[in-house]
């Protein structure tokens, strides 16, 4: 391990000599180059993190023989050309943790066979194409992050098949559509961040069985309609934000939702409730 001790130049080659390695960690320096295909040779590896340097070019394919591997993170570099289908084949892999990148192309669907995986970070890249609707095969999927991409057509309804999702991170792509029924299976569900694209449709009042649910963030889509009553029924509710959509309607002080902000439990709520929507107990009016 040595991480944050000011190295520099390129990830030595001696390195994958030590083929019983278990661990290893060069976050926090500054070192450039490319990941060397010879990697591979590390087929040991449990934790793999080379987060926060300057490292270039691709993600190597050779990574699919690191067939013990738990954590991946190559967060934080400068790498670019795409996702390798291979990654798919690392079986055991538990987190995955790509953000922060210049990486393009599509989401491959391989990724799917990652049956282990809890973490997906794959936020501020150049990434395209839709979300490939495998997404919803990996069954312990708690944290889904691909904000900040360019990602294209709809939320794959599949999602709600994962019953374990805690996080989803949609915001700041260009995803169309409406959103899918099946978001209110996710009864694990805190975080429902999809702000920020080109959501169509009404909210769908099956997001009042998403009972964890704390943050709800629509804002900068261009949905349309009233909001659902079942909001309100949402006791775990403290941000929910629908401003610059095409929503209409009134919420009074009787409405549920209205509860929830006089209890103290809903600290943020903010629509454009200064043309569109009158509401009585919004925190701020856009």
């Amino acid at each position: 391990k040595t991480d944050d001790c000011n190295l520099s130049g390129t990830i030595p080659t001696q390195l994958f000599l030590l083929q019983d390695l278990l661990y290893l960690s060069l976050k926090k320096n500054t070192i450039s180059g490319t990941i060397p295909a010879e990697i591979q040779s590390l087929f040991k590896l449990e934790t793999l993190s080379f987060h926060f340097n300057e490292l270039t070019g691709e993600i190597p394919s050779t990574i699919n023989n690191l067939v013990n591997i738990q954590y991946l993170d190559l967060s934080r570099n400068l790498l670019s050309s795409t996702i390798p289908s291979e990654v798919g084949l690392l079986d055991t892999l538990q987190y995955l943790w790509l953000e922060y990148n210049f990486l393009t192309g599509s989401l491959p669907s391989s990724i799917a066979k990652l049956k282990s995986l809890i973490s997906l970070h794959l936020e501020y890249n150049h990434l395209s194409s839709s979300i490939p609707s495998e997404i919803g095969l990996m069954p312990n999927l708690a944290y889904l992050h691909v904000f900040y991409n360019d990602f294209v057509g709809s939320i794959p309804s599949e999602l709600g098949m994962l019953s374990n999702l805690i996080e989803v991170g949609l915001f700041g792509n260009s995803l169309s559509g409406e959103l899918p029924l099946e978001l209110g299976m996710l009864q694990s569900l805190k975080f429902l961040l999809l702000q920020r694209n080109i959501i169509s449709g009404t909210i769908p009042s099956e997001i009042g069985k998403c009972i964890d649910l704390g943050y709800l963030l629509l804002h900068y889509n261009i949905l349309s309609g009233t909001l659902p009553s079942e909001i309100g029924g949402l006791s775990e509710l403290t941000h929910f934000s629908a401003f610059e959509n095409d929503l209409v309607g009134s919420v009074s002080y009787d409405d549920e939702i209205c509860a929830l902000r006089f209890s103290g439990a809903l600290s943020h709520f903010s629509l454009d409730c200064i043309s569109e929507i009158f509401c009585e107990c919004c925190s701020d009016c856009v």
